[in-house]
């Protein structure tokens, strides 16, 4: 209805140019037409009086944008042009042509004719931001974020052309002068929650995550019904390790009707870290169904689920590996965690297997060379694990022999398995030679 009103006062102005009397009859039947939804009707009206005066550019103005309302764009174009002969270097028709090929997707055409308005006055600001939005459509940010540039340090106060330069900012991957710029947009437009927004996903892409969940909480200050700022302030919380905020946060845009694949998933990380196993299975677990190929899902889903279901356990995490990329350190902590499962489903073989894979992945853990040692141990591989023990002191630069007093608990293990191994080797050795 709003377009049609504004076709209806299009009509209004294209008629004020006739007689009176032509006006009175022509203008007010177009009207009535267009007011009345038929747009069909209004439109063979207006063939009629094109036909009457074929030399009216007005008319076929007119006539386009009745095409552009029924989205007959490639009809738009042919009138736009056949106005466009008629009344060359006219700004309105150039900017109704080339967004009626940007409609069609035909964007070498919109940026040619874009560029033509340009140039017949290259100080009209609208211009530029015309073949600035055309550009980007294209994808040519970088030519977008030029005329940008100059536009807004004409017109510093429109924040139309402000927030387009902070969008082109982060489409160039500027996050440092995006960050800037939504924070100068923002004293323009305090209110405009989709700036805050903006503001606090660049934070978010640059790792700020404090800049993020404050930007993201002063934007629900402003709109408390939008769960975005809610989730990305839950989500910028969990990566700054503030758990029990982030869950409060995230738990109200889920009461809020937020129930995302996105919101489930953080639930669940956060949930997990906290120790709250019920919780982390609950929204894990609809995370999982949101998106079974999300690695890290699975990799927390499986974690959670061991304590309830080793087997399907092992089946999420194994899943996960095989999404994984080979040299990863998060693949390492996949096979950790998977071989952590198995072990405790007494395929001990399996599990050594799986810490070795991870510590191949990731040598700089000294902790599992310690997992792969007592799991040697269980097994009854004495010697592979007394070397395994020996190599994990060696790593973390402690000596075996050294009773100094440490509070080290891995290295007193360490230690106290040693012993023991070297204790039982001795007396198998002995058992032997008497043999």
């Amino acid at each position: 209805m709003k377009n049609l009103k504004k076709l209806a006062l299009v009509v209004v102005a294209i008629f004020a140019t006739m007689s009176a009397q032509a006006q009175s009859d022509q203008a007010v039947e177009v009207y009535s037409l267009l007011m009345g939804g038929q747009t069909t009707e209004a439109l063979a009206k207006v063939a009629e009086l094109i036909e009457a005066a074929p030399n009216d550019y007005n008319l076929h103005v007119l006539q386009a944008n009745i095409y552009r309302q029924q989205l007959r764009y490639a009809d738009a174009v042919n009138s736009l042009n056949l106005a466009l002969a008629l009344s060359p270097g006219n700004a309105r028709i150039f900017e109704l042509l080339s967004d009626s090929y940007s409609q069609q997707g035909k964007y070498a055409a919109a940026e040619k004719v874009a560029h033509e308005l340009y140039l017949l006055d290259t100080a009209n600001l609208v211009n530029g931001f015309r073949l600035a939005s055309v550009w980007q459509s294209q994808g040519k940010h970088g030519k977008a974020l030029a005329m940008l540039e100059q536009i807004t340090a004409v017109d510093t106060s429109n924040i139309l052309y402000v927030k387009n330069l902070c969008d082109c900012y982060v489409r160039n991957e500027k996050m440092g002068n995006a960050a800037e710029c939504y924070a100068y947009a923002l004293t323009l437009d305090s209110l405009n929650v989709q700036l805050w927004m903006s503001l606090a996903n660049v934070y978010f892409r640059m790792k700020m995550h404090d800049f993020s969940a404050e930007m993201a909480s002063r934007g629900y200050a402003v709109d408390s019904t939008n769960t975005e700022l809610l989730k990305l302030s839950g989500i910028s919380l969990f990566h700054l390790g503030k758990l029990r905020q982030s869950v409060a946060q995230l738990k109200r845009a889920y009461k809020l009707g937020d129930t995302s694949t996105l919101v489930n998933k953080y639930l669940g990380f956060a949930s997990y870290n906290l120790g709250e196993n019920d919780d982390a299975l609950f929204h894990l677990q609809k995370a999982y169904t949101g998106d079974s190929l999300n690695i890290e899902t699975l990799y927390f889903y499986g974690s959670a689920l061991s304590y309830r279901d080793r087997v399907e356990a092992r089946k999420l995490l194994r899943k996960a590996i095989r999404l994984m990329q080979p040299d990863s350190v998060f693949l390492s902590l996949l096979y950790e965690s998977d071989a952590f499962v198995s072990s405790g489903s007494n395929a001990k073989k399996e599990a050594y297997e799986l810490y070795r894979k991870a510590y191949e992945l990731n040598p700089q853990k000294e902790q599992l060379i310690l997992s792969m040692a007592t799991t040697l141990f269980s097994m009854n591989e004495h010697q592979a694990s007394l070397d395994m023990f020996r190599l994990y002191l060696r790593e973390v630069g402690e000596s075996e022999n050294d009773h100094a007093d440490t509070k080290n608990s891995n290295v007193l293990q360490a230690r106290h398995y040693i012993e023991m191994l070297k204790e039982k080797i001795f007396f198998l050795e002995g058992r032997e030679r008497k043999q």
